[in-house]
């Protein structure tokens, strides 16, 4: 984790060096359109009312304005407004049908600034090749799901139900042996 922050670094700084972020960007417009059409069209609305329909159907200036918001952050001031780690956790039902007033049946969904996700879509889509998870890692990620996360789960518990068996027989047998060894092997000291 420590070496893709430091490319990344690397990265910012060398287009850092280069001078004029206005010519000169880490992100353009197409990169944001990229992370606004990773957005998905009627959700809700985040804690300022505004949703992807109200970009998508702005003026299009809006995303040169999202571009030069997103290149400022992290180019001249290195961090980003504390607005986006804000959300508004909603309860959702999960089963409509069941006891309504237990809290079990409710799945908490926090919705996020629609600016910070397209952020983090632009990021993620211009970085994606510096960032790295760890194989084990199967949630939330590309080409992975919950099958192969329950095919690892079997696997793991058949590999040590094999081997607690393995071992259970070698105990056995080293038992059986030591039981029946002294009752029908001849004592060769006797010889």
């Amino acid at each position: 984790m420590i070496d893709c922050l430091n490319k990344l670094e690397d990265v910012v700084h060398a287009a850092g060096d280069k001078g004029d972020f206005i010519g000169n960007t880490l992100f353009d417009v197409s990169d944001v359109e990229k992370g606004l059409n990773c957005l998905k069209l009627g959700k809700a609305s985040d804690c300022d009312d505004v949703s992807k329909k109200s970009i998508m159907y702005s003026h299009p200036v809006i995303i040169i304005h999202m571009k030069l918001l997103f290149n400022i952050m992290i180019c001249e001031h290195g961090c980003v407004p504390d607005r986006f780690g804000t959300g508004i956790t909603v309860p959702v039902v999960k089963d409509r049908l069941g006891d309504l007033s237990c809290v079990s049946n409710y799945n908490p969904i926090t919705l996020s600034p629609i600016i910070y996700k397209t952020f983090e879509y632009c990021i993620l889509h211009k970085y994606e090749h510096l960032l790295q998870s760890d194989d084990l890692k199967l949630g939330f990620k590309k080409n992975s799901s919950c099958s192969h996360a329950l095919f690892v789960l079997t696997a793991i518990i058949e590999h040590f139900i094999t081997c607690f068996m393995c071992i259970l027989y070698f105990v056995l047998c080293l038992n059986f042996i030591s039981v029946n060894c002294s009752n029908k092997l001849p004592d060769f000291r006797q010889l």
